[in-house]
């Protein structure tokens, strides 16, 4: 499963994208790099104004988890919304 963030044109993009970096860095201060590398899959598009990320594994729903925190506490729980995917859209 992916889940899909998506963005209010309230909110600046580029600090969406920043607060995204900070949650894969607590991410991997519980899992460890390896992990990130291999289970933490994320695709921001900021002309979307979209974040997938990957929620398929332990990290990946870590990552999902921290990051609705971050947002939601930096934004606000209006400023974006969030959809479950059955698939990715990531770019190959």
């Amino acid at each position: 499963m992916t889940y899909q963030y998506c963005f209010d044109k309230s909110v600046n993009i580029t600090e969406t994208e920043a607060t995204l970096l900070v949650a894969v860095m607590a991410v991997e201060a519980l899992h460890g790099t390896t992990a990130i590398r291999m289970d933490g899959r994320y695709h921001f598009d900021p002309k979307r104004r979209v974040c997938e990320i990957d929620a398929k594994s332990q990290v990946g729903q870590d990552l999902n988890r921290i990051y609705t925190g971050f947002l939601q506490r930096e934004f606000g729980p209006s400023a974006f919304t969030i959809q479950r995917l059955p698939t990715s859209h990531f770019p190959k």
